[in-house]
């Protein structure tokens, strides 16, 4: 609803739902998140 085009709002939702399963599973969001992007060599070559 507050997104400028539909690409921005299917990014929005997508890390609305990393998030809230973070929390649903009583993992830091912000931790996961930053992982990941600290290993994003390795999960391409191994997803």
């Amino acid at each position: 609803m507050f997104h400028k085009t539909l690409n921005g709002a299917k990014a929005g939702d997508i890390l609305m739902s990393v998030i809230y399963t973070c929390i649903l599973c009583k993992v830091n969001p912000f931790d996961y998140l930053t992982e990941i992007e600290r290993h994003s060599v390795e999960m391409a070559l191994n997803p």
